[in-house]
């Protein structure tokens, strides 16, 4: 992929890359991705340094790049913000970058109509790249850690399906490549890309697991099998097929947009057609679903939700997740 094959270049002198190179490009040549690296004991060796040295361990410069996801996202940062702080104020160096410059590129994205979590996760993204300038280049000293996004709306809420219209939505497709996809988003709520790359290895039925591989922040995790209707779905599923065959194979966007198909012959889906979502609606419902049953449970609505954002695929403390996710609490 580009951006890999771009941040695996060497760097050539410091002097001569400043000089020859963009600002983009120079931002892009500070990014280095070596797979294998271990985060967490890599940001514990780091943490015991700082400490060592009689440094804030909380305070690191961490420059190591994780996953090919946060390569991307660094390198298409490096790229958008490159760009406009070369064109639009004048910067030609990657030393030379600055905090309002940063802040500069913020608020144009806000006027762009970006939403605050967009905004929040471009600042973050900056901060991490300028960590990798910093470690690449030695006469550069960017300090971006206080960078904050500014005020922005939220993006709007996307319905959720319910269970009534995922029925009807069901009962209107003909057995098909996309309405196995669509089953499997209802056994197991995976994001609508992650559908398309499970393998038949992914598939433990022994131990009753369904393994989500390396999905979005490079996070893999290992989901249960609890009911015989993912059982028998699965069985189906791998049937016939060698350890690396997909589970379905489909073109990009296929089970989407039968799905929307679906929705409109069914005649009971309005609200989630207006909204322009598919089978994202069918992961709040199982993420509703999940959520209900840990309060019946006995859980707090924390721990509740806590457990829901981990079998999504997120992070356990997403601040978030019963806002995005969770329609009723």
């Amino acid at each position: 992929m580009k951006y890999i094959r771009a941040c695996r270049r060497g760097l050539k002198k410091e002097g001569e890359t400043m000089g020859k190179l963009n600002l983009a490009e120079q931002l892009r040549q500070s990014i280095k991705f070596k797979p294998g690296t271990k985060k967490r004991e890599t940001k514990a060796n780091i943490r015991a340094s700082q400490k060592a040295a009689g440094l804030d361990p909380k305070k690191t410069q961490d420059w190591h790049v994780y996953s090919f996801s946060d390569t991307k996202a660094l390198y298409q940062m490096a790229s958008q913000f490159g760009r406009f702080a070369q064109h639009e104020l004048g910067v030609r160096k990657a030393r030379d970058l600055r905090m309002e410059h940063a802040k500069a590129f913020l608020e144009d994205r806000r006027q762009a109509g970006c939403t605050k979590s967009t905004l929040d996760t471009y600042a973050n993204t900056l901060k991490h790249l300028s960590k990798c300038v910093n470690h690449n280049y030695q006469s550069a000293n960017l300090d971006f850690s206080e960078l904050k996004a500014p005020d922005a709306p939220q993006a709007p809420k996307r319905e959720q399906m319910t269970q009534e219209q995922y029925v009807a939505v069901l009962n209107c497709m003909p057995q098909s490549k996309s309405k196995d996809a669509i089953r499997l988003a209802r056994s197991f709520a995976p994001r609508d890309g992650s559908i398309l790359v499970f393998e038949v290895r992914d598939v433990d039925l022994e131990r009753n697991l369904f393994t989500v591989y390396r999905d979005k922040g490079g996070r893999t995790r290992k989901l249960p099998i609890e009911t015989e209707e993912q059982r028998e779905l699965l069985t189906r599923l791998i049937a016939g097929k060698g350890p690396r065959d997909k589970l379905i194979t489909l073109k990009p966007g296929s089970a989407d947009k039968s799905l929307r198909r679906a929705m409109e012959r069914s005649g009971v889906c309005q609200n989630l057609l207006k909204e322009k979502t598919g089978i994202h609606s069918i992961r709040k419902l199982v993420a509703q679903e999940r959520y209900d049953q840990l309060k019946e449970a006995g859980l707090s609505k924390k721990e509740a939700a806590g457990d829901v954002s981990e079998y999504l695929g997120h992070g356990r403390d997403r601040k978030d997740i019963r806002d995005t996710y969770i329609a009723k609490e």
